[in-house]
């Protein structure tokens, strides 16, 4: 009996002075295209170094984070790198990105070659 007493006093002990983790959601939209979904887009988490690429929907997914303030980057190829800052709490916090297209494309150095 005094073990199953000590169990759950252990059990709930872990309980309350656990912290509970955040979560960063979103969706990476085209600006220009009626926010059609960005398929592979980079989102990075500059203060972990955490990085993915966002789903078939544009979607994105940061778990277990510690509450606090974090600087995400949106990228993608052709699209102007996008940087915002947010905070998370407990529970989801959402954050969706509008990438523009780059007006910055150069293709003068680009040589193209047969042999």
């Amino acid at each position: 009996m005094k073990n199953i007493l000590l169990i759950i006093s252990l059990l709930f002990s872990n309980l309350i002075f656990a912290q509970s983790n955040g979560v960063i959601e979103g969706t990476v939209t085209d600006a220009s295209v009626d926010n059609a979904p960005i398929l592979f887009a980079n989102v990075t988490i500059k203060e972990t170094h955490q990085s993915l690429t966002t789903g078939f929907r544009g979607g994105y997914f940061f778990k277990d984070l510690k509450p606090g303030t974090y600087t995400l980057e949106f990228n993608f190829l052709g699209y102007e790198t996008i940087t915002k800052t947010i905070k998370v709490t407990e529970g989801s916090t959402k954050l969706n990105a509008k990438l523009k297209p780059s007006t910055d494309i150069n293709f003068e150095d680009i040589q193209l070659t047969s042999k």
